[in-house]
């Protein structure tokens, strides 16, 4: 684990710290993404694109939506990690 990730989640710091002055922490842990750099090594597989991350980063700032949502690492991955 990152040590960001370690940091949001560590007590007394962090995620709940700034969260009682209305600031949320979270992360967005993205997986491999279609962008120009990496199409050209990558034949074959499954990649997110990055408008797919980018709707993963908006939905937790968003505070309609996510308004409860506080020191969570989202994986926007395809689902590598629960494989």
């Amino acid at each position: 684990m990152k040590h960001e990730l370690r940091y949001m989640r560590a007590q007394g710091s962090g995620a709940l710290a700034y969260a009682s002055r209305g600031i949320r922490i979270n992360a967005v842990c993205p997986g491999t993404i279609d962008t120009p750099m990496v199409s050209d090594t990558i034949a074959k597989g499954e990649l997110g694109t990055a408008d797919e991350i980018a709707q993963a980063v908006l939905w937790p700032c968003s505070p309609g939506r996510a308004g409860f949502v506080i020191g969570v690492a989202l994986p926007a991955d395809g689902g590598y990690v629960a494989r």
